[in-house]
């Protein structure tokens, strides 16, 4: 990011990062462990299962910089998929796959800061139904 002497007075993680320059980074930082099947690339028309429930918590996409990042300027993980799989023919199936935790002091806990638009909800579907909705997405 430079000197620290060349930082601008805004802390917001948004204006403090070049996007085309971590874009790059993030780019060349990925490495493929294993591509078995020749699974790798995927076709453009693909269809995509997306499980899980934090698909659309644009908090988390921020990791570490939630404290100081905007999750209104946040894409989703399912959001940008979709985008992306839509606009080359491709389809995105999404299901749920399981709640976080099924304790309410912790999802009280893990939407304190975001009372107002809480991430972390229950499904109040049993696990076996969520599971199978997720296996039925992926085949």
């Amino acid at each position: 990011m430079g000197v620290a002497k060349a930082d601008r007075a805004d802390l917001n993680a948004d204006s403090r990062l070049d996007r085309p320059a971590a874009r790059d980074v993030a780019r060349k930082s990925m490495v493929l462990l294993e591509n078995r099947n020749r699974t790798l690339p995927l076709a453009k028309t693909a269809a995509i299962a997306l499980v899980g429930p934090l698909a659309d918590a644009p908090i988390d996409m921020l990791g570490s910089w939630s404290a100081a990042g905007y999750s209104k300027n946040a894409v989703t993980l399912r959001a940008g998929l979709n985008t992306a799989v839509a606009k080359n023919g491709g389809r995105l199936t999404y299901a749920r796959g399981a709640n976080i935790t099924n304790d309410e002091s912790t999802v009280k806990y893990l939407n304190f800061l975001n009372w107002d638009t809480p991430e972390v909800t229950q499904d109040p579907r049993a696990p076996a139904e969520m599971i199978a909705e997720a296996v039925k997405a992926a085949q």
